[in-house]
């Protein structure tokens, strides 16, 4: 005779009007376009939860199994766009299973961890319904057992994300690991009928059967502990009874290994122990229900057979020394059973596409709150150094005073090229332009260092991401890093792009620079005239043509495209500018 199996009772919801909800809450948020897009699948999700809420005492079925997953496929993808907040008018009324009392919420995590409790239910509910006094039975009733234990596994996980919905009893998480326990004890079960069957190692049985008392004793400590007085007394009946059972067979078992190995003493030792197991509680047995009775008092006769004769023999012939329960060596269990987590929750397509998650806004506000802080920040920084650029022009009274040149209206040495003259004495030259060129140039290399800064940031984000992903698995909720960071890796690109253009600009103005670096001597002979007589100087200079060095004074030709250049740069930095903004 097979064991019997505990039943999980599913949770009980009512009927709402999802369809209706959920199409005004799209149009108050979105608009009454993107409504119309989606209201074929809310109609669905609709309809599902309608199909649910009037199965909840139907039989289990994989047809039923199949529509708690596309129910919950579709709430996984709606709670990923909709916060609590959103969802606030809407109720999901469940009741618990134990104290039957309905607990009624807005959340759609609330609404998705409770079709994920019947989800798990439901698969156990079809392994309990297997026949499992057949080879493909036992196989299909093992496989559901450990797909619910992974159900609910998988609820536990999801739970520590949303741990304001546990606080209802039946989705506490000693209620869920108490059902994994148990869930995991029937499984292995399970393989335990169909090694006797197969006739199995008798120690390899015998770990079977420590293994499912150990699941057992795990239970039964929840409920007499964390779940005292809480679940049902047939249930803590049924599990104490479950252990003793076991207990009792791997010390059966066992002791057919001893025999096989001439050891009598233990042999006897270990059936004497299993007896006094199945004796604890041989009345609770015959009164927790009769397939139960029969099942326990089956056994407990086959035990009691076993134990006379090997008595028999070892006082008459053998004389073995029989030791006590506590000197028997431990059996360790096996576990060959293991929760077997569900599949994605996910749709083929995504009909809701055109609804963006919330993490996503979330995301668009904080990058749109980073950028227009770099761009403030970058804008600041160009203004600074156009002003400086500019203030350096006027500083040397260009391009006025080129513009009088080439038009031969010298200035008044008193009032202006004696000044500027005295300046450029005071200042040391070109170290002026020199000074401004390695401030272009620092800016250019605080540019690149924001830049890389940024898409460091941006890499080391997506790899917490990929590795919180990883080790949460579909816990992990929130989008993926690399679709909300797209937009900032192009801004970042682009940006790399301009400073490099920036940087071929610089290498030919320092090229022009090192030009006027390396021909300085020629205004050496400037450099070195005393203000008194400078209008004499120049005079001289221009109307007996000079030599060939002090005649270079007046060569504009360098100057001006010095000057076109740094309007160029000028005018560069105002496109870049704009384009920032």
């Amino acid at each position: 005779m097979t064991s019997p199996m505990l039943r999980i009772d599913m949770k009980k919801t009512t009927s709402i009007d999802l369809e209706a909800q959920f199409l005004q809450l799209v149009r108050d948020k979105y608009s009454k376009e993107v409504s119309e897009e989606v209201q074929e699948p809310i109609r669905e999700l609709d309809q599902l939860r309608q199909d649910l809420a009037s199965t909840n005492n139907a039989p289990s079925s994989s047809t039923l199994a199949d529509l708690y997953r596309r129910y919950i496929s579709h709430l996984s993808l709606l709670e990923a766009r909709f916060s609590s907040s959103d969802t606030k008018n809407m109720s999901f009324s469940w009741s618990d299973i134990f104290k039957k009392k309905n607990t009624a919420r807005s959340t759609l995590h609330y609404e998705k961890a409770c079709m994920l409790f019947n989800l798990g239910v439901s698969q156990s509910q079809i392994g309990a319904n297997e026949n499992i006094s057949t080879a493909d039975g036992i196989k299909r009733a093992a496989h559901f057992f450990q797909v619910a234990a992974g159900t609910f596994a998988f609820l536990d996980e999801y739970l520590q994300s949303h741990p304001q919905e546990s606080t209802v009893l039946d989705l506490g998480q000693n209620t869920l690991q108490l059902f994994q326990n148990i869930l995991l004890a029937q499984a292995q079960e399970c393989f335990y009928e169909k090694a006797l069957r197969d006739a199995m190692k008798y120690v390899v049985v015998a770990k079977l059967a420590a293994q499912i008392e150990s699941y057992y004793l795990h239970a039964l400590s929840i409920m007499n502990n964390a779940l005292k007085g809480i679940v049902d007394k047939k249930w803590v009946t049924h599990t104490e009874l479950k252990c003793q059972y076991y207990g009792a067979a791997k010390e059966f078992q066992q002791s057919f290994e001893a025999l096989s190995k001439k050891i009598y003493g233990e042999q006897v030792g270990r059936l004497r122990k299993a007896e006094n197991l199945l004796n604890l509680n041989k009345k609770n047995a015959k009164s927790h229900s009769n397939e139960f009775g029969t099942f326990f008092n089956n056994f407990h006769s086959i035990v009691l057979k076993e134990l006379t004769q090997a008595q028999q023999l070892n006082e008459g012939v053998y004389h073995a020394t029989v030791p006590t329960a506590e000197q028997l060596p431990a059996i360790d269990g096996k576990a060959i059973v293991k929760p077997i987590p569900p599949p994605e929750f996910k749709l083929t397509q995504d009909p809701y596409s055109l609804i963006v998650p919330f993490p996503v806004l979330q995301s668009s506000s904080i990058y749109d709150e980073k950028k227009a802080a770099l761009v403030r920040q970058q804008t600041e920084i160009i203004h600074d150094r156009t002003q400086l650029a500019k203030s350096q022009l006027e500083s040397m009274n260009l391009p006025r005073l080129l513009i009088e040149y080439e038009e031969k209206r010298l200035p008044r040495v008193e009032s202006s090229l004696q000044e500027k003259v005295q300046r450029f004495q005071e200042s040391g030259g070109v170290t002026g332009i020199r000074e401004l060129f390695n401030a272009l140039q620092s800016v250019g290399k605080q540019n690149w260092q924001i830049i890389e800064e940024g898409v460091s940031t941006l890499n080391e984000e997506e790899l917490q991401d990929n590795q919180s992903r990883g080790r949460f698995g579909p816990a992990w909720d929130r989008a993926p890093s690399e679709p909300l960071t797209a937009s900032l890796r192009q801004e970042g690109k682009k940006h790399r792009s301009t400073l490099e253009q920036a940087k071929k600009s610089d290498l030919l103005l320092s090229d022009k620079l090192k030009k006027i670096e390396s021909n300085s001597d020629i205004l050496n002979p400037l450099a070195s005239v005393p203000p008194s007589n400078l209008a004499e100087f120049i005079e001289q200079n221009v109307q007996e043509g000079g030599s060939a060095t002090t005649m270079m004074i007046y060569d504009s030709s360098l100057l001006k495209s010095l000057i076109k250049h740094l309007d160029d740069l000028l005018g560069e930095r105002k496109q870049k500018e704009l384009e920032l903004k």
